[in-house]
């Protein structure tokens, strides 16, 4: 975008200091202003398509050929055109019930953020502090195995919650240009996009809604980091092998079982669930046109 470079603009950039008025990428495609211009113009071209999809459907419905094949296209292309018609005018109403949706059911990205940065902040320091114990006392304990095994877990664990921060602030920020491009992609004529865009809708509004449910899942299968007091507790007192050895159990069984599994579990059920979404909204047709058994 180019902005227009007057007097007035550029006496405001010299009375004001840099950083105040300089604008990256990033923080550009972040504005509010900017994914709703993005999502108009994809209305737009997605509106277009639809209508070049509809009297291509037309069109072969006139053609005076015998090819039952190029024919069946025709109510297909038609009834493609009159479903993104209706994507289009009712696109608002959609994203506005699938907040409605993460409100009743309580997804909140305001009350999930701050437990994913604590969490992940918790599982870092405890990370170097094991790997310092186990630096000091490798010589000491016949756990020093075990301990390693620990600090192995914990360097995964800190890997996947440093992946959920990032993927979330995509999800959040991104999940309706994604959308978008979903609904641009179905709306490409002989449905050549239409799996993908489905897939893409589906991924988008799944993990819009599902993520921030992640703490109340693990709540559900006894993540409790209440406990966390425990183990700093533990931490000052590691003079004997016992408490060092409780520590390393702890470590594993809330890693594994908790942490490791019960988040991989989760988003794997978030990936069904988009599965499901993108077989309704997309209903299972993926094929080209040169695949005769489409149905609409």
């Amino acid at each position: 975008m180019e902005y227009p470079h007057t007097f007035a603009s550029q006496q405001l950039r010299n009375s004001c200091p840099r950083e105040e008025v300089s604008f990256t990428p990033l923080s550009l495609i972040n504005s509010p202003l900017y994914m709703v211009q993005i999502q108009l113009e994809f209305s737009d071209i997605i509106g277009a398509l639809g209508l070049l999809t509809y009297t291509i459907g037309a069109l072969i419905y006139g053609l005076p050929i015998p090819f039952r094949g190029v024919k069946q296209w025709a109510p297909r292309l038609v009834g493609d055109g009159i479903y993104i018609a209706f994507w289009v005018a009712v696109y608002s109403t959609i994203m506005a019930f699938a907040e409605q949706i993460a409100s009743t059911i309580g997804s909140s990205w305001s009350s999930y953020y701050p437990w994913l940065y604590q969490t992940n902040t918790f599982i870092t320091n405890i990370y170097i502090v094991v790997q310092g114990a186990s630096g000091l006392l490798s010589l000491v304990y016949v756990n020093y195995a075990m301990l390693s095994l620990a600090s192995f877990f914990l360097s995964l664990e800190a890997t996947l919650f440093a992946f959920l921060i990032a993927f979330s602030l995509i999800i959040q920020q991104n999940w309706g240009l994604f959308t978008s491009i979903g609904v641009l992609l179905m709306a490409i004529p002989f449905r050549i996009g239409r799996s993908a865009g489905a897939t893409l809708i589906g991924f988008s509004m799944a993990f819009y809604i599902g993520l921030p449910l992640l703490p109340h899942f693990l709540n559900l299968i006894q993540f409790n980091q209440d406990n966390i007091q425990n183990i700093l507790s533990s931490l000052e007192d590691m003079a004997t092998g016992n408490s060092l050895a409780w520590l390393i159990q702890y470590l594993l069984e809330q890693n594994i079982a908790y942490d490791l599994i019960g988040v991989t579990a989760y988003l794997t059920l978030l990936l069904a669930i988009s599965a499901g979404l993108s077989e309704a909204v997309g209903e299972y047709s993926g094929r080209s046109p040169l695949g005769l058994e489409i149905v609409l």
